[in-house]
């Protein structure tokens, strides 16, 4: 995701621009994240340090926002966690933010979208939620719901990560009101949430830190078969992932059982789209692999990838597969563990007067 947040005193209304279409600014997330960030706001100063607007003018500006994706929105590829971590770093940028508390802007892109506080940094990262049990404020809760990095991009370099859009239109049930009607209907939702996620958190913890690859394969994949048995349980039942997201997973863990250890996993958000994860040598078997089971519409990401002659002992043996008919996908998006959202130089703005 790319934003470009401008604020003026001559722009007569607030604007927002989503892949060049106008949106209504009627969002709650969408205002309350700027307020949030207005009520931040200090005296915009040039490089010499002479003030230039006032924060209590720059905050009265309405403001227009320009924001493109280059993957699909609201699909269930994390596009509102990419899209208001930019929006909250573009908003800072704007109104020369100083975080009060350690993780203040984390804590504002959670409101926005739950996941976006994560995607401030780079690397590996933890969402650290309160004691619902304890009786705090909401001031105090929104200070201990921050996002901390765990290691950073540099800690495992080599790890790979490829996202199969099996399904790029809108999906049907939303992230946020899919939960909301989990968290009231679930009863699984409750038994994950007291006795799965507690241990699991220590040791992805201990997986990431080792760089066991394995490891943080089979908690990945528990982890994800998991959530979507709990979107099951919802009622009624939250259908995410579709028959292609069943064969990749099918495959995937048909190729792990071949080898006797985890080369590869898996993991789906809350929608049909795979996300793929390999260390970097395994990366062209992992795609030739996708390949005799997949229609891939566009291979331009993994050409070189599928270009490459390999023998390996998986790949000999499904070499008489061919793709099913239904089973079709988009594209692949190659990519790999990333930096947090940052400031571009100006010229890379996609503001137009």
């Amino acid at each position: 995701t790319k934003t470009t947040v401008v604020a003026s005193p001559d722009f007569a209304e607030n604007e927002l621009k989503l892949n060049d279409k106008i949106e209504s600014f009627d969002n709650p997330r969408v205002v309350r994240v700027i307020d949030l960030c207005r009520s931040l706001c200090r005296d915009y100063k040039d490089k010499d340090g002479n003030v230039v607007v006032k924060a209590e003018d720059l905050k009265k500006w309405n403001v227009h926002i320009t924001s493109r994706n280059n993957f699909p929105t609201a699909a269930g590829v994390a596009s509102s966690a990419s899209g208001y971590s930019c929006l909250v770093v573009a908003l800072a940028a704007l109104f020369c933010v100083e975080e009060e508390f350690e993780g203040q802007l984390t804590s504002i892109a959670r409101q926005g979208s739950g996941s976006a506080c994560r995607s401030l940094h780079g690397g590996f990262v933890e969402w650290i939620c309160p004691d619902y049990a304890k009786e705090q404020s909401l001031e105090e809760m929104s200070k201990i719901s921050v996002a901390k990095q765990v290691a950073p991009v540099e800690h495992w370099p080599n790890l790979k990560v490829f996202i199969v859009v099996v399904k790029d239109e809108k999906k049907d049930v939303g992230s946020t009101s899919g939960m909301k009607t989990t968290v009231k209907t679930s009863d699984f939702f409750r038994h994950r949430v007291d006795n799965v996620v507690p241990r699991r958190y220590e040791e992805f913890h201990q997986a990431i830190k080792d760089k066991n690859f394995h490891d943080l394969a089979e908690l990945t994949m528990k982890d994800s078969n998991s959530l979507h048995a709990t979107c099951l349980d919802t009622k009624p039942p939250i259908f995410y992932i579709n028959e292609t997201s069943k064969l990749i997973i099918n495959v995937l863990e048909k190729a792990n059982k071949a080898y006797g250890v985890n080369k590869f996993f898996y993991t789906f958000d809350a929608g049909a789209n795979a996300f793929l994860f390999c260390e970097e040598e395994n990366g062209a078997e992992l795609m030739n692999i996708l390949n005799h089971y997949l229609v891939i519409k566009d291979k331009t990401a993994i050409e070189e990838l599928l270009a490459q002659d390999l023998n390996t002992t998986f790949l000999e043996t499904i070499k008489n597969a061919t793709p099913k008919e239904d089973a079709v996908v988009s594209s692949v998006i190659n990519t790999r563990i990333g930096e947090g959202a940052r400031v571009l130089p100006l010229e890379e703005s996609l503001f137009t007067a």
